[in-house]
């Protein structure tokens, strides 16, 4: 008989002690970290995207007025007919009222060119119409 085959005797082996399993959970611990990282950052890069497409399309700059109009409870109201925020505008029945301030424009028409790189905005031009105050 070797001495594989021989079963251990209790308590012989006391003065080894067993070694923790901390290697496995510090893996287990920087895994799930690099994960959460990784969905972070994903988070950011798609929100990024979402507003750099609510800036250039008709459909974001709708949902970014939609967005205004509720968010400001009912002191910022109008119609947006069209355009985007990079390259212009077309809104209709535009009022503004806070407290005692009341500013309310029939129409407003531009045509601008927002240059993200050189942080430069060149109106071409901008139309107001009747505007009370």
């Amino acid at each position: 008989m070797s001495a594989h085959d021989l079963p251990s005797v209790p308590g012989g082996d006391s003065a080894r002690t067993p070694t923790p399993p901390a290697p496995r959970k510090r893996r287990r611990l920087w895994r799930v970290l690099a994960w959460l990282a990784g969905i972070l950052l994903l988070l950011m890069v798609a929100l990024v995207a979402a507003g750099v497409a609510a800036l250039h399309t008709e459909t974001g700059t709708r949902h970014l007025w939609t967005l205004a109009t509720r968010l400001s409870a009912g002191m910022l109201s109008g119609r947006l007919e069209g355009g985007t925020v990079t390259h212009g505008l077309r809104l209709r029945d535009v009022v503004f009222a806070s407290g005692q301030t009341r500013v309310a424009v029939d129409r407003v028409d531009g045509n601008w060119a927002l240059n993200w790189q050189a942080r430069r905005l060149h109106v071409q031009w901008l139309r107001i119409g009747k505007a009370e105050v």
